[in-house]
């Protein structure tokens, strides 16, 4: 490894769980940059959640150089593969054989302290609500933009026949709070964060699919302000006899195409400005233990469960479960504010950095 993990550089901050700590620590690190490019591009946003999902479930029994290797030499997405890895790692911990059956409780029961008791969900968000964040916690409330401004947005969208102009505004960011309890898709969301306005100036449908879609991932203010130049022009020029005749949407007026750009340059300046790096709040999972099912499973639970899905009950196959058997992570969602003693703050990537301006 070029890093040594066990020096104290790689232990951060004492304050933080150890946990955290590491993981801003190895994160921007040299190791991880360079354990990245030995991964194609579409990899590298999954392997960076695997990484959470190892060091969380295998703690002060991480093997990193055994993790690099299984990612390298398997998909991202042998999940049974890598839950076998995370069984071994903790096998290891505790000086017993993963292959013997009579120790398959006790690593489940390490699993679970790790992953559960101690674990976390995960909110991805934008850095410059970092600040706010973390004086006020995670709120389903406040927001730092003006939603009267999004919704006349959004009715210049629905006039033209773009509905989605502003993506799910209305179901994301009114009075509701997304968290996941998978890390699968955490440094996606956080470079989309907002999601709308990644919607508006990259990820649209009224956006051309090439890299005109990942102009806010990569902060491209030039690219993304042509996307809008040119979905503008394109919404500006319908033939008068088609609207007339119902088979097109009226045209976009000057005073909108006018509204819109005005309405670009305000939020990027404060959406993706040298402040907006990704980031992820690892929420305590006891915050929402009375909705958490897998708060007090036991292993024989998990095994029956995965046993009558037709699969060999072993722990392998019940750690898998755990991590995966929800479907990547369903999106949950609360409309209470998560204070800030309940979370704690990791700095992914930049986008450009991760994925070398793909």
């Amino acid at each position: 490894m070029s890093e040594d993990l066990n020096t104290p550089d790689m232990q951060g901050d004492p304050q933080l769980p150890e946990v955290v700590s590491f993981l801003n620590q190895y994160l921007q690190s040299s190791e991880f940059q360079d354990r990245m490019q030995e991964l194609h591009p579409d990899q590298r946003q999954g392997a960076l959640g695997l990484v959470f999902d190892y060091k969380i479930a295998t703690a002060d029994s991480a093997d990193f150089d055994a993790f690099w290797d299984h990612v390298r030499r398997n998909s991202e997405k042998d999940l049974d593969g890598f839950a076998r890895l995370i069984s071994g790692s903790i096998a290891r911990g505790l000086d017993i054989d993963l292959d013997d059956p009579a120790s398959h409780e006790l690593i489940f029961q390490k699993f679970m302290e790790n992953y559960v008791d101690n674990g976390y969900f995960y909110h991805s968000f934008n850095g410059c609500f970092r600040h706010a964040i973390e004086e006020e916690g995670i709120s389903a409330e406040s927001r730092a933009w003006d939603t009267e401004e999004i919704k006349k947005l959004g009715k210049i969208g629905d006039g033209i026949g773009f509905g989605l102009l502003t993506g799910w505004h209305d179901i994301n960011s009114e009075g509701t709070t997304f968290y996941a309890s998978s890390s699968r898709n955490i440094h996606r969301y956080a470079v989309a964060s907002p999601e709308w306005f990644a919607q508006f100036t990259s990820e649209g449908m009224h956006i051309p699919n090439g890299p005109e879609k990942t102009a806010f991932y990569r902060r491209d203010y030039q690219q993304a302000k042509q996307n809008l130049i040119e979905f503008c022009h394109k919404v500006s020029s319908r033939d008068e006899i088609l609207i007339a005749q119902g088979r097109e949407h009226r045209n976009l007026t000057p005073g909108e195409q006018e509204y819109i750009m005005a309405f670009f340059e305000k939020y990027w300046q404060l959406l993706a400005g040298p402040d907006s790096k990704p980031c992820v709040a690892l929420i305590d999972r006891k915050r929402f233990a009375n909705s958490d099912f897998m708060q007090g499973m036991t292993y024989g639970e998990m095994a029956e469960l995965v046993g009558r899905m037709g699969q060999d009950p072993g722990v392998v196959e019940v750690i898998t479960q755990v991590l995966y058997g929800d479907e990547m992570g369903n999106d949950l969602r609360t409309k209470e504010t998560v204070e800030k003693s309940d979370f704690s703050i990791v700095e992914l990537p930049e986008y450009n950095s991760l994925m070398g301006g793909k």
